[in-house]
């Protein structure tokens, strides 16, 4: 049984099932992926499988605008928004031209310290940053200048925000020592608090212990979808009718990953056979759910097959790109039907140098030499690469 709490009053329990829409209303039937079986069930899955279309975006390199390495990738409009190492928001046309930075890193009053995630909302063109020490969002305009901020207590757990609709966000609400009340807080563009849902697991830590994946989450179809990644099996699609609805829901038998891996991380982390998996990005395709994953401390990839009900493992860190002989796709964020994810320039150009690419003989020939001549126009110190794949109908 699964308990959502509405505005902290109202309480509300589903039974694990997933919902589909059917006609404009919601139809409901029990879906489960096991994941302790897919270990198991090897197979092969290609960018083709799930894609029409691959293009990249070079990403414009000077002495103002330096990536060595990018976190987010969101997409507004036709501008691509970057959220890089060192901390920079940085904007860029569809041809990867820099158009300009969203504020600047500071300790001032209209600065972020740290770049801990944003979100777009695209009908009020406006920019939302969530900063660290101090908490707090602040919210740009299109064009880099301040609006506005919401102040929270220091050492909020808030582990990603992200808008919902129009006039909604949501803040995913990372349980770092265990005691975190509600996983998900929605809230309206003025912050006023919408609703609290999803009690986290509780447990008692010997040391604050956060991930860089504390969530998963997606859009897809005009729906929003979101998983804590540790101790809950559920993938919720949000409803702002309904809230939180029980999608899919993961089985993990003897792959499932202890409260010890919080309670006690060093020891955990020391150990050499950490056999669980440990998601730690989801997508969807009309035919797939895609799921990255840590096991063992390698990163693998595996997708559940909507037509057969069976999961598989591909047992590899990236999804093979049958298009051009390229490199492996990682995605990193979905938009309906885009996938966004990048390559760095360095390795753009050592994968083009190998002997496997350059005897490979990919589904288009024609789009292997232009990426040759893609990676001919880098330099080993040029910004990253994106990759974006757009997904079959």
């Amino acid at each position: 049984m699964i308990t959502i709490f509405y505005n902290k009053c109202v309480v509300i329990s589903f039974i694990t099932i997933h919902f589909i829409f059917q006609g404009g209303a919601l139809a409901q039937r029990f879906e489960k992926i096991n994941l302790e079986m897919g270990m198991n069930e090897m197979a092969s899955l290609n960018l083709s499988d799930i894609s029409d279309e691959l293009y990249y975006v070079i990403l414009e390199t000077s002495s103002d605008i330096i990536i060595s390495d990018i976190d987010i990738i969101k997409k507004s409009g036709n501008m691509f928004f970057i959220g890089s190492i060192p901390p920079l928001l940085s904007v860029f046309d569809k041809t990867g031209k820099f158009v300009h930075n969203i504020g600047k890193q500071g300790r001032g009053p209209n600065e972020f310290t740290y770049l801990s995630a944003y979100t777009i909302n695209d009908s009020e063109k406006q920019i939302y940053v969530y900063s660290k020490m101090p908490d707090k969002i602040l919210v740009y305009k299109s064009d880099g200048g301040y609006l506005k901020q919401m102040k929270f207590p220091d050492f909020q757990p808030v582990s990603n925000i992200e808008f919902i609709s129009d006039n909604n966000f949501i803040i995913m609400n990372g349980n770092f020592q265990g005691n975190t009340p509600y996983s998900y807080s929605i809230y309206n563009r003025d912050f006023r608090l919408i609703m609290n849902a999803i009690k986290p697991l509780q447990y008692k830590t010997n040391g604050a212990f956060t991930m860089k994946h504390e969530f998963s989450y997606y859009h897809f179809g005009n729906m929003f979808f979101v998983k804590e990644n540790l101790f809950n099996d559920t993938l919720y699609l949000f409803s702002e009718k309904s809230g939180f609805i029980p999608y899919y829901t993961f089985y993990f038998g003897r792959y499932k990953p202890p409260v010890k891996l919080k309670t006690d991380f060093k020891l955990m982390v020391d150990r050499n056979d950490l056999k669980y998996i440990i998601i730690r990005n989801i997508f969807e395709t009309h035919n797939y759910l895609l799921y990255s994953y840590l096991y063992n401390k390698l990163d693998y990839y595996g997708f559940y097959d909507k037509a057969s009900k069976k999961a598989y493992s591909i047992q590899s860190n990236a999804i093979k790109n049958d298009f051009d002989s390229g490199p492996g796709f990682k995605p990193i964020y979905q938009k309906n039907n885009e996938l966004f994810g990048f390559i760095h320039a360095y390795e753009l150009i050592a994968h083009i140098d190998s002997d496997a690419f350059k005897n490979s003989t990919p589904k288009y020939p024609e789009k292997k030499r232009e990426l040759e001549q893609l990676a001919n126009s880098l330099s080993e110190n040029d910004n990253p690469v994106l990759m974006i794949v757009k997904l079959k109908e």
